[in-house]
């Protein structure tokens, strides 16, 4: 008799909690715009190896909550694409955009976001200015003290170096528009 109350207590549980399932509404969070998310890059980025529109994944570094709600768990992968690509030229370095398009989640959901690694040179990762190659000599003249010679930096850069991006480099990732993502 106690075998056939546990049984169709089980039951009873079973059939609620399918009730429920079906009832109850898919809660979406959104990830605001603007917000900032660690990744962690797996392979080498290099402006020398990649082009435009070849695939690039990163992994989310740290569990993502929207109020409690684990949004994007530790270990998703972050998906997306090469944008574009700067060339070394004289003055600069190589730069390459990335933009993230989508988040597969370690439970194999997928989501779309548009992100992009953020890099203060307008989002390209490098593209920095190279150092002067050459200094001149350039008075200095001082009220309080005797006349020096300076070096001044004459405005011819080195040349450009490619950018590469090591394995295992956290990387910042900006959402650009807010992200509906369901649980």
């Amino acid at each position: 008799m106690i075998k056939f109350k546990v049984k169709f207590l089980l039951i009873c549980v079973l059939v609620v909690e399918m009730f429920f399932a079906v009832l109850l509404p898919v809660r979406a969070v959104s990830i605001r715009e603007g917000t900032f998310i660690k990744v962690v890059n797996p392979s080498e980025i290099s402006t020398l190896l990649y082009d435009v529109g070849d695939k690039v994944c990163m992994i989310n570094s740290t569990d993502i909550y929207v109020y409690e709600t684990n949004a994007i768990p530790e270990g998703s992968l972050v998906c997306g694409y090469v944008e574009d690509l700067l060339e070394p030229v004289q003055g600069k370095n190589a730069g390459i955009k990335i933009k993230m398009n989508k988040v597969i989640t370690t439970d194999k959901r997928v989501f779309p976001i548009n992100a992009y690694l953020y890099s203060p040179h307008d989002n390209y990762l490098g593209a920095e200015e190279t150092i002067p190659k050459y200094y001149q000599k350039v008075p200095h003249y001082s009220t309080k003290f005797k006349p020096m010679l300076q070096f001044a930096p004459v405005n011819v850069y080195e040349e450009g170096t490619h950018t590469v991006i090591m394995a295992g480099t956290e990387l910042l990732l900006l959402f650009i528009e807010p992200a509906e993502i369901d649980n």
